[in-house]
């Protein structure tokens, strides 16, 4: 229990009250109340009404809003003032550092204090005014680095996207066969998780690959980016289905640690255009869909394999599929789960049964008609919903050379 000097002594300290005769003093310690605080107590939160003003007398608090820290204050500091002043609301919570005393001076009586001393009034303006530009001041700090990570970010962004292919691709075999492929990927947000790729291969093959590292933001652009320096580097030594997801699966293992254990999703296909033939190999991505031209139905899908993430397991050995037979008008699409889990406003998903019904009715269109009208039906159907996950989809066609 404080007495009546330590109270007075603790007053001192204070800007308000540092001119303040010792008479004054004691009469405004017979009407203060003193409250006692352990580490982490709320001693208001936001949206309280402002019922009173408190100074620290001992230890120190932290105001913060939205588990944002805003300030901390210590002993001597005082708390609670403009929502007294403003009868507003309280605009933060304020909680206890460790132990901590702290002395409440009730809202009338504060104002009763005022009235009565015109230099009290002036000292808790000058106080207010103090914070407001400190507060201006953090807020101009605040903007000018979110306006910092922002240009980071948008570079990132800009890194990110151009490491995909900018254009559709066309490759012709010499027994009459032609392929193009055409992608697209939309992040959630500046810098995503998602990648795709599609290359020419030697011996008139083809490969196309699709990725989704989990999680959005810098972590996974640097995993994505990491994947496609090994895709690439992988793809020169040794192309083979088994060779690329064992590789880019020891990267990401390796150092997906890094940013809080990430790992990836992953879908490998090489086209043999010389005997029309496709094999995959997948790291728990959903499987591609493949549009039979001759009988105008989407393939059955294998999934039996395929369960197992890159860079869940350093030693892992991948499943390949058998070979699988393609003809001339078929069309595979490869797609990230942010297509088919997306929602519009009735929280209805867009689901894969929709994506394999536009694959059927846009099937006589060539890759990058077909690719952008599912986007198109797939923007419709989501409408002004912000999604929650990136946007990819790479669609595959053989024609005629």
């Amino acid at each position: 229990m404080l007495s009546t000097d330590n109270i007075v002594d603790y007053l001192k300290k204070n800007i308000m009250f540092k001119d303040t005769s010792y008479d004054k003093l004691k009469e405004i310690a017979d009407i203060i109340e003193v409250t006692s605080f352990t580490d982490d107590q709320i001693i208001f939160e936001t949206g309280d009404d402002g019922d009173a003003i408190y100074i620290i007398a001992e230890g120190q608090v932290r105001v913060h809003r939205d588990n944002q820290e805003i300030t901390v204050l210590k002993a001597g500091e005082c708390v609670g003032e403009m929502a007294v002043l403003d009868a507003g609301k309280r605009s933060a919570s304020v909680s206890s550092i460790g132990d901590s005393i702290l002395l409440k001076i009730g809202k009338e009586d504060f104002h009763k204090l005022m009235q009565r001393d015109i230099n009290l009034m002036q000292k808790t303006l000058s106080i207010l005014l103090g914070k407001l530009r400190e507060q201006t001041d953090r807020d101009v700090k605040a903007k000018i680095e979110k306006a910092l990570i922002d240009r980071d970010l948008e570079r990132a962004r800009e890194m990110q996207m151009a490491i995909l292919p900018k254009e559709d691709l066309t490759i012709k075999s010499s027994d009459g066969i032609s392929l193009t492929a055409s992608g697209y990927c939309n992040p959630a947000i500046k810098v995503g998780g998602d990648y795709f790729d599609y290359f020419e291969l030697p011996d008139n093959k083809f490969g196309a690959m699709i990725g989704d590292v989990k999680g959005h933001g810098f972590d996974a652009g640097l995993i994505v980016s990491m994947a496609k320096s090994c895709l690439h580097m992988q793809l020169r030594n040794n192309y083979s289905l088994q060779s690329v997801m064992n590789a880019i699966n020891e990267v990401i293992y390796t150092y997906g640690f890094i940013p809080n254990f990430m790992y990836m999703t992953f879908c490998y296909m090489i086209f043999d255009l010389k005997i029309c033939t496709v094999s995959f190999s997948i790291a728990g991505h959903p499987f591609p869909r493949h549009y039979l031209a001759n009988e105008s139905r989407i393939a059955g899908i294998d999934i039996n394999f395929g369960n197992t993430f890159l860079g869940w397991n350093e030693k892992e050995i991948f499943d390949v599929s058998s070979p699988e037979p393609f003809s001339k008008g078929d069309i595979f699409i490869l797609f990230t789960d942010g297509i088919t889990d997306a929602q519009n406003s009735d929280e209805k998903t867009f689901g894969e049964e929709r994506l394999e019904e536009l694959l059927i009715k846009n099937a006589h269109l060539s890759a990058g008609e077909i690719k952008e009208n599912i986007l198109r039906c797939h923007k419709d159907f989501c409408g002004n919903v912000q999604q929650a996950d990136d946007i990819t989809l790479v669609v595959i066609k053989i024609d005629e050379a």
